[in-house]
């Protein structure tokens, strides 16, 4: 793997070139951006396709200054959900004897974080949800909209896909 390459005007981890967002209509094509993440276990980082997100420093609350997070903190990586994380989640939400669907999309995007600042959460819940407290508001409605953008398909994709339906035996 490359070395990680940091911007000297702000210390953010530079991606590897060329950089290309993923989007949910090149989700074919486009390769995941895998830069070094400090402290991931030997041969797993290689095993998730995870895609690196830089939060808009204007969108931070006041608080973040002194919330003890660097700014580095501002990158997270999310990776794509297995069907048993999934899974998982969907136990999580439905913990005390009702659904919540609300609940299932936050352990959805819960599960999907996995590095923060270029170091592998591990799933540390206590971990992600301080960093997410600490990003505030608006910046958690982005890593939100940022999993439903890798988790989701486009209207037209979900048209072609049913327009290729065919009735069994025919």
């Amino acid at each position: 793997m490359s070395q990680l390459h940091t911007d000297p005007a702000t210390g953010l981890p530079i991606p590897p070139q060329p950089y290309q967002q993923p989007t949910p209509q090149h989700a074919q094509t486009a390769q995941p951006i895998q830069p070094m993440i400090a402290g991931v276990p030997h041969g797993h980082i290689e095993q998730r396709e995870h895609y690196i997100f830089t939060l808009p420093a204007d969108l931070l609350p006041t608080t973040w200054a002194t919330s003890g997070c660097s700014d580095a903190d501002r990158t997270f990586a999310l990776t794509l959900l297995s069907a048993s994380e999934e899974e998982s989640a969907l136990r999580q939400a439905g913990q005390g004897g009702t659904f919540d669907a609300g609940q299932l999309g936050k352990q959805w995007m819960l599960a999907s974080v996995f590095a923060i600042g270029g170091k592998y959460t591990g799933r540390n819940y206590d971990r992600i949800m301080k960093w997410l407290d600490d990003i505030g508001p608006r910046c958690r409605k982005l890593v939100d909209k940022a999993f439903t953008h890798l988790h989701n398909i486009t209207e037209k994709q979900g048209e072609d896909f049913l327009a290729g339906m065919q009735r069994a035996g025919q």
